[in-house]
């Protein structure tokens, strides 16, 4: 997901690692505690960005799909069987708008070579995807799930190509929809991430310049109220994010 080999990937967060522990030992605070600190914000960053790489991907796929299915019609409209309009659409313009569909449409034209049907080569050229997996890829599933459907239906029965653009269509009004409410919703979702991480960054360096907090904190009544606090705000962060969820329909 990220563009970089693993070593690469690893010593970028080893180098964050470090550079916090460096800032922390640099304030006054305790070295260990700084290399705590520093492997909690390279662990955490780490995921963040993966997450955050997968979920573009994925919303760049759903996109994909209606285009796919808007020149899937095209190719249909000018003649080409739909086994022929997925073979042209790997070496048309298409990949070069929607990088990714790259990978799978190489992947489906080699399927259809070997003897599959169009519908089933889409189908498992897309499953090879491991962004269609991942968290936030329900719209890009089903989205792909519909076109299979339809370039199957095509691909048996023939007939107009007005159900790929409608599908099109939809798709997009279904995205712009979504973006819409999500943009609504914006200020309650930072707001609820916001308030408990400004609580920990200024927690944080305090706890790393004073041994005696965080002795404190570890004390039995001290780290039970600690973790009820933890567990109200994850909680809290998790009911706005489920109240203001925009899934895919």
């Amino acid at each position: 997901m990220v563009d970089t080999t693993p070593t690469r990937w690893r010593g970028g967060q080893v180098s964050v690692a470090v550079g916090v522990a460096a800032a922390i030992a640099a304030a006054g605070g305790s070295p260990l505690a700084g290399l705590g600190c520093g492997g909690a914000v390279a662990r955490i960053g780490a995921r963040a960005v993966l997450r955050s790489r997968r979920t573009r991907r994925a919303q760049a796929l759903e996109v994909a799909a209606a285009a796919l299915a808007r020149s899937l019609a095209a190719e249909l409209h000018s003649g080409n069987g739909v086994a022929g309009a997925v073979l042209a659409l790997r070496d048309a313009h298409i990949a070069a708008e929607h990088r990714v569909l790259g990978r799978p449409l190489v992947r489906a034209a080699a399927h259809i070579a070997t003897g599959r049907s169009p519908a089933e080569a889409l189908a498992a050229a897309f499953e090879a995807e491991a962004v269609v997996h991942g968290d936030g890829a329900a719209g890009a599933r089903r989205a792909l799930l519909r076109l299979t459907a339809l370039v199957d239906l095509q691909d048996r029965f023939g007939g107009s190509t007005r159900p790929l653009v409608r599908l099109a269509d939809a798709l997009d009004e279904d995205r712009r929809t979504r973006e819409h409410a999500r943009a609504l919703t914006s200020e309650p979702r930072v707001a609820a991430i916001g308030v408990p991480l400004l609580a920990l960054v200024a927690t944080v360096p305090v706890a790393a310049g004073d041994g005696r907090v965080v002795a404190a904190a570890l004390s039995p009544l001290e780290a039970a109220l600690l973790g009820t606090c933890m567990a109200l705000a994850a909680t809290g962060v998790g009911l706005v994010r489920r109240i203001t969820a925009c899934p895919a329909v």
